[in-house]
Formats: C-alpha cells, structure tokens, sequence
C-alpha cells in the first residue's frame, strides 16, 4: 500500500526546469577520420596549421566538444582503421591515390553507417566532380579555402541534421534553412552563419539566470539546414515549419532534377502562404532579382558583392533579431534601444503607442524574443493581431505577457544576481557564490514545493509564497574573513562585545556594498538578516537559537545609512558564529567553528504598517512529523504547525 509521503515524493520527483537541454545534441562527431594524401596532409597541417585553428576556433565560440581528429594517408588505411575502431565520422580528400573519393565512401558505407564529406582543396577541382545524382558514397562536398572555420561548419551541420528531429520536439529549438546547390557559395557562407549564430547564443548567455543553465543553453542554439536543391529544401520546410527561424535561400538552383531560375521566388511563395513575416533573405550573383525579391517583402543580397557577408550579418542583426531591438514608427524616427529582454520589457512602458503598433503589425516582438529564445512569450504573441487591442490595450497585453512569463521563468529556481537580467520581483536571488548555508537551501526548497505542488491554485485569494529572499553565498564570508584578518582574534576567549565591534569595524567587500545598495532601491519595509550556517537546520542536528537574526527598519530617509544598517546586521549575523553560546555548542556537537561557514539570508518581513509600527502578519514553524500526539485523533504522521500572529515569540 502506498502511502501519502511516498505518493507525493513520486509526484515530486526532482526535475529542473533545463533537465531537458542535458538530452539535446545527443548525436555529437566526436571521433572524426581525416583521410588524406601526404601532400594534403603536410598543406592542412602545416600551412593551414589545422589542429591549433580548429582549436582556436572552438574557444572563440565557446565550444566545449571539441572533435578528435585522426588522420590516414591513404583509402585502404583508413579502411583497415574503421574495421577496427568505431568513428562518427569521415572527411575524405579527392586525391587518394589507391582509389576514388566515390568508391571509398561508398566502401566506408559498408563498414559503418557514418556520414562521409568530400573535402575540396581547390574550387578548381569542382569541375571534375560528377553531377550530385551520381555521387554516391558522399553525403556533402565542400571547398577548404585555408579557414578552419569550415570543418566547424562541417560537423555542426552534421550534428544539426542528425538532431533536429528529437531537438525541435523536446526543446521547441528553432532552424534555419539554408539553400544552395553552389559547393563554392554554401562552403563560404555556412562557417559565417555558424559563427554569427554562436556569438549570438553566447551574448544570450551573459542573459542566464545561473551558470549551469547558461552552459545548457548553447545546446538551444538554432539549427542549420542545407539543402541543395528544391525537394530538399521543401522537405525541411515541411517538416520542421513551426520551429523556422528564418531562411536563406539562393534563387536559381534544382526543381525535378533540372536548374529552376525561379526555384528561389517559388520557395518564398511557399513559405509566405504560411508565414507573410518571416524573414528570408535571397541571394544571387544576378542583380535583376533584386527588384522582384523586395517585393515578396525577400531581403536580397548580391553574390559577387565586396559587403556579401556583412549584407547577410545585417540581415541576421536587423531582421532576424539578433541585434538589439529599435523600437521605431513606420517613419524611421527611433524612440529607444533594447539589448536584452529586461531592457526590451522596460522601453514597453515608455515608447510611443504607434511605435508599438507599428512593430506589433510586421511580428517584430515575436521574432526578435525568438532569436533569444524567448520562445514562449513569443508564441503567446505571434497568433494575436494588433486589431484584437485598442492602442492601450495593446501596451498593457504586451507588459503583462512579459512579465508573468519572465516571473514563472525564475519561480522554483535559484537566480543568480547580474544587473544586466535582475528584475525587481525575482524570488529567490543568489548574491554571492558559495553554499546557500541550511536555512537558504530550506527556503529554496520550500520554494520548489510550492511550486511544485501548484498550491496556489487551490486558494486564488490568497498570495501564498516565501517572501522576497537574497542569499549571500558563504564564498563571501570566507572573503570578509581573510580580508579582514579575523580568524585568530574570532577564536579566541575574548568576550562577545570585543568580538561583535571587531567584526562591525571591519569592511565586506565594495563589490558587495554596491550590489546591496543596488538591491536596496527595491526593498521597500524592514528586511530580516538571518543566519544560514551550514550546520544550521540540519535534520540531526537542531541549531534553533544558536545565531543571530536582526530585524532592520529600512525606513531612514539617507540611503547611505539604509546600507550601512543592513551592512553591520550582515556582520554581526557573521560575528555571531563566534560568540560563546555558538562555540560551545558547537563544541558539544563535536563540531568545529571552522566546519560552520557562514551564508546570510535576507528577507522582507511581511506584514502592514499601522500608526507608525510595522505588523508582520505570521510566524511559526511546521514539522512532517509531530512527537508530541494528543486526543484520540491526533498521530505522530500528522504534519503540525505552530502559528502565531506577529514576530512569533509565542513559539519560540
């Protein structure tokens, strides 16, 4: 028989909100087998000194897979060599002397299902390749020009085809389409939309909420698609519609096995039946189209053009939405700049009502969000239409969609601080690195149950969260500590009052004093500064009464003494490991001070001011298990709680 605790421990099985990104970019090329004669071999490495700029390539995207490159001279060695080691992947040269590029991978196919892509050293050399129907064995060809950046753009590819099925369903990530049936243009256009899109992913980054999701979210990164001619390219389309991020597209290239002068506009058409706004850019060394792909309302760049690549990292920039957000009116007159969402969500509130009309008619928001993966609060604005709202409304919808998706984004999660993503009603922020100590974690915790178990649901009346909470990381105590030179002093026998003013004469870090008075301009009402030791609330070991907490009014006109009051609560919550009655029961625990670093939470007091006093609502404490059972219908697996109104000196 189940019983109630095991029931709700099933139900809350542990599951962070980015668990999912751990599952994504599954299939990875990790071992890859370079085939190539020695001559290549000797131009590759020690011209193009491949290994230190691939290297290089993957620290300057902050790529943290870096492929391991194994290197054959010649088709039969590297035959013997997959016969006997498992790879992910191979990447042959044309010249191999004992056998063709085609028969090879053709051969490779036999001994392991892997990807095999022609490497070409020179564009000279595309001319002597068989048409694309008839070369079996490889799955892509590309131009080495000398840049490294193409055997990134090589296995990136690879792995966003293998994994796009599984990516797009699980992790709603986006796709770019890239079409081109030009070995030499896709070679020298896809290593730069690879890295305009990892710089991207990386700015979003310094956008996170804490460094381990930051870290996952390079996994979230857009996808690229090639295809090289229209039933390629039609097939993407349709099987991954809802997740397209824009696409590039040459104009002329294969329909029904023959070259479509049209294919490009007829691709377009296509998509703009489905999506009128989505951005796509096309491209030809043919400036006549220029004309008819504006007016499909196409972004249209030159092939032969000295500014191609700039032309098509404007287009990521500026229509896409990869660089900052202009808001504007259909006039071109600015009214203000956003670079990144909390920015974005504050210019709502101040631009001008016909600016937000105007971007809200061409899907600017969605698409912007999109590109920094706001996916969510972009799909709950692209299917409104601006005539659903009046002007007003319209500022309100926008303001309040933002920001209940931001708050549900940050609920049940431990924030890290940054001024560049706070938002004044986070929940939960952790100031400082370090253990959160027993009572943050406790907090946290008791955070992630309500969340959890929606209990807030059940009582749509009643606001029922932990209060406000900053917790400053014990990495800052151990700094306060070794800055101040306190250890010796702070163990000694001296009496608490000498150790309470060495303590409050000395000075946390100017870093910290910034980021509270930073804080400050949002905490409104008195604030509680509380112990977290890490022996503190520990399930064998009580610490009720041992530290101290200290209740500050935070109501002084002068914000300089506002900080310098919450500053000495902070020291005298640190000094109060330190005090007789802390030392010796820690003492008696066989413990040692040393053992109990210190972390500090901070949390508004909830309650009302009345004729000049402040009146916190409740206080008390509640246990799973109650030692203490009475009357007939009371047991020892009741949950308990003791309330009281006001500070709680009742309880305890």
């Amino acid at each position: 028989m189940t019983t109630d605790q095991e029931a709700v421990s099933f139900f809350l099985e542990y599951k962070p909100k980015y668990k999912i990104f751990h599952e994504l970019m599954n299939r990875r090329m990790r071992n890859v087998l370079l085939v190539s004669s020695i001559y290549d071999s000797f131009m590759l490495e020690e011209d193009g000194r491949l290994s230190d700029q691939i290297y290089e390539e993957f620290q300057n995207l902050n790529l943290r897979t870096l492929p391991r490159i194994t290197r054959v001279s010649s088709a039969n060695e590297a035959l013997d060599m997959l016969e006997e080691k498992k790879f992910d992947l191979v990447i042959t040269m044309r010249r191999l002397g004992d056998m063709d590029a085609f028969s090879f991978g053709a051969n490779v196919k036999e001994i392991q299902d892997i990807p095999v892509i022609l490497l070409l050293n020179s564009v000279v050399e595309i001319k002597y390749l068989p048409e694309f129907s008839k070369r079996k064995g490889i799955d892509r060809v590309f131009v080495w020009n000398g840049d490294s950046k193409i055997f990134i753009a090589i296995i990136k590819h690879l792995e966003d085809r293998f994994n796009a099925d599984f990516d797009t369903n699980a992790g709603n990530v986006r796709v770019f389409i890239f079409v081109d049936d030009s070995i030499r243009f896709y070679s020298l256009m896809l290593p730069e939309v690879y890295g305009e899109i990892m710089r991207q992913t990386h700015r979003l980054i310094l956008e996170g909420t804490n460094d381990f999701q930051d870290l996952l979210k390079m996994r979230v990164r857009p996808k690229i698609l090639l295809a090289e001619n229209y039933e390629e390219a039609l097939s993407y389309y349709e099987r991954y519609k809802e997740y397209v991020m824009g696409v590039i597209s040459d104009i002329e290239f294969p329909l029904d096995g023959e070259l479509n002068k049209n294919a490009g506009f007829l691709f377009a058409e296509r998509i703009k039946e489905d999506f009128p706004n989505l951005p796509i850019v096309l491209q030809s060394s043919k400036d006549f189209y220029r004309e008819q792909a504006e007016e499909m309302n196409c972004y249209f760049i030159h092939k032969r053009s000295h500014g191609m690549l700039w032309d098509l990292r404007k287009w990521l920039l500026e229509y896409v939405g990869f660089g900052e957000f202009i808001f504007k009116d259909q006039d071109g007159n600015i009214y203000g700049h956003a670079t990144d969402v909390i920015t974005f969500y504050k210019q709502l509130s101040e631009v001008p009502l016909n600016s937000l009309v105007y971007h809200g008619k061409s899907d600017h928001f969605s698409n912007w969000l999109r590109a920094r993966g706001e996916f969510e609060i972009a799909e709950t604005l692209k299917p409104r239409k601006v005539s659903e709202f009046t002007e007003i409304e319209l500022r309100d919808f926008l303001i309040k969609t933002i920001d209940n998706i931001v708050m549900e984004k940050t609920r049940g999660v431990i924030n890290d601080f940054s001024r560049d993503n706070y938002h004044p009603e986070t929940l939960y922020l952790r100031l400082r690195p370090g253990s959160l100590g027993g009572k943050g974690r406790g907090i946290a915790f008791l955070m992630f149950l309500l969340n959890s178990l929606m209990i807030k649901d059940d009582f749509a009346t009643v606001n029922i969260d932990i209060p406000k909470t900053i917790v400053i990381g014990t990495d800052e105590y151990d700094k306060f500590m070794e800055d101040n030179n306190l250890y010796e002093f702070a163990l000694s026998d001296a009496p608490d009052s000498e150790i309470k003013k060495s303590f409050v004469n000395s000075k946390l870090s100017r870093s910290l004093r910034n980021d509270l008075a930073f804080l400050l301009k949002d905490l409104d009402g008195p604030l509680a500064v509380r112990s977290s030791s890490l022996l503190e609330d520990s399930a064998y070991q009580p610490f009720a009464g041992i530290f101290d907490t200290y209740m500050i009014p935070n109501n002084h006109e002068s914000k300089k003494e506002k900080l310098e009051q919450l500053c000495t609560a902070i020291k005298l919550v640190y000094a109060s490991q330190f005090l007789k009655l802390a030392k010796s029961y820690v003492e008696t625990i066989q413990q040692t001070v040393e053992e109990s670093k210190m972390a500090v939470v901070i949390q508004k007091v909830v309650g009302k001011e009345r004729h000049n006093h402040y009146y916190p609502d409740f206080s008390g404490t509640a246990a799973s298990y109650n030692y203490y059972p009475f009357g007939d219908y009371m047991k020892p697996e009741d949950r308990i709680a003791h309330l009281a109104l006001g500070l709680g000196k009742t309880i305890v």
